[in-house]
């Protein structure tokens, strides 16, 4: 009796393990590529191995852009942005706290994030893509402009697939 409920606990945890995993390669599967201008930051933490912290500039939206207008007492809630591209990466048109909000024009994205600062003349939003891991013995990228290749989910989601160094791959 214990030797099937012990295997029967392991099922259910491989189950929900592998469910998981296929929910979040279908939504990748389906997702449409963007490329985002990167902001330099500090490059490297020695405790925290071999990654590149990243800062974009769709990351500080400005005020005047959300509908209906910003107040205060905003700080962790979900945001929504609608990009559009400008040349080879996308820029903000559009943020609401509301998805209902946005009127997406043919061609563009939204991105889901959520907010860090209350608005001043901007307001500073997080998309969970803000780390981007090296692989081993790559060190720091060089200079240059830097972009990174986000996949965007229908929902909004971000993954972050490649960044760019001077349009060419890194690493």
């Amino acid at each position: 009796m214990r030797r099937r409920l012990f295997i029967a606990a392991v099922l259910v945890q491989v189950i929900v393990l592998v469910g998981w995993v296929a929910s979040l390669e279908r939504a990748l599967a389906s997702a449409s590529l963007v490329r985002l201008e990167v902001v330099p930051v500090d490059p490297r933490d020695l405790l925290r191995g071999d990654y590149v912290q990243l800062r974009y500039r769709v990351s500080t939206v400005a005020s005047d852009l959300f509908a209906p207008p910003l107040g205060g007492g905003h700080w962790g809630e979900t945001v929504y942005v609608a990009l559009a591209p400008k040349g080879d990466v996308w820029e903000v048109v559009a943020a609401s706290l509301a998805r209902a909000n946005l009127a997406l024009q043919p061609g563009q994205r939204v991105l889901a994030g959520r907010i860090l600062s209350e608005p001043s003349p901007n307001v500073v939003i997080t998309y969970g893509i803000e780390r981007y891991y090296v692989p081993e013995g790559k060190g720091t990228p060089p200079r240059g402009r830097m972009d990174a290749e986000v996949a965007l989910t229908a929902d909004g989601r971000a993954f972050l697939r490649q960044l760019f160094i001077d349009g060419r791959p890194y690493p």
